[in-house]
């Protein structure tokens, strides 16, 4: 049988009115608790992140190579060790380095007895989406010799393939045009070795504070872009 709780006097329902409001409060303060302790471990965990990727950045860049010398990975042509070394960082899509190529390659041609020319990848990623790819597909036709004849290749079909969203498809037909191993060249081109060889070349430029293409330096010393070719011939015969 069921027994009928009397009512609660007024006194009693204020009471649990009262320890209700208690109840909520404290509910309501532990939650607004818990949600800044997680806003706090979020912002602690990302400022963590921030603090080990410049670690990680700063590490890379010290045992980057510097831009007064070469390395064996670095694609070069005239006079090994000779008193003149000028070295462009350079992205395969960018404009202006396609401008100075005639330049630099008639400079190749006069200054190859006393001049050592280096080249250096740039990619500019965030507003060239080609750029690495192209530089990719140069680094895998260089691991089968052809490394300056797809570098021409590249800058003289720059309107081809800069604005494809399929550059890869062009890349494989200059390769087949070089006479390439076209299975090897495609195996290559997304190989870690040749992505590697890439961010070598990038933080490089990093290290040397560059912050755009072409940038060039004689001896080690940055230069003011030069604006033909006479001052570029200057600069060499000086």
């Amino acid at each position: 049988m069921t027994t009928e709780q009397p009512p609660l006097s007024r006194h009693e329902r204020r009471e649990l009115e009262r320890q209700q409001q208690r109840d909520n409060y404290q509910k309501s303060t532990n939650g607004r608790k818990w949600r800044a302790i997680s806003i706090i471990a979020v912002i602690i965990v990302g400022f963590g992140l921030i603090i080990a990727a410049l670690i990680t950045r700063k590490s890379g860049n010290a045992n980057a190579t510097p831009v007064n010398t070469t390395v064996a990975e670095d694609w070069t042509k005239g006079q090994s060790g000779a008193s003149k070394l000028l070295l462009v960082f350079s992205d395969f899509q960018c404009p202006a380095c396609s401008t100075y190529e005639p330049w630099l390659n008639q400079a190749m041609t006069e200054f190859k007895d006393s001049v050592q020319f280096v080249f250096r990848d740039f990619p500019l990623r965030s507003i060239h989406p080609n750029a690495q790819i192209a530089a990719q597909a140069a680094e895998a036709a260089g691991l089968q010799g052809k490394f300056w004849e797809i570098h021409d290749k590249l800058f003289a079909k720059q309107d081809e393939w800069s604005g494809s969203s399929d550059a890869k498809a062009f890349f494989l037909q200059y390769a087949e045009s070089l006479g390439l191993d076209k299975e090897k060249f495609e195996t290559d081109l997304n190989s870690d070795l040749v992505k590697q060889r890439i961010e070598d070349d990038y933080q490089s430029g990093l290290k040397a504070g560059i912050q755009g293409t072409p940038t060039f330096f004689l001896n080690g010393q940055k230069l003011k872009n030069f604006q033909s070719y006479d001052e570029l011939k200057t600069l060499l015969s000086t």
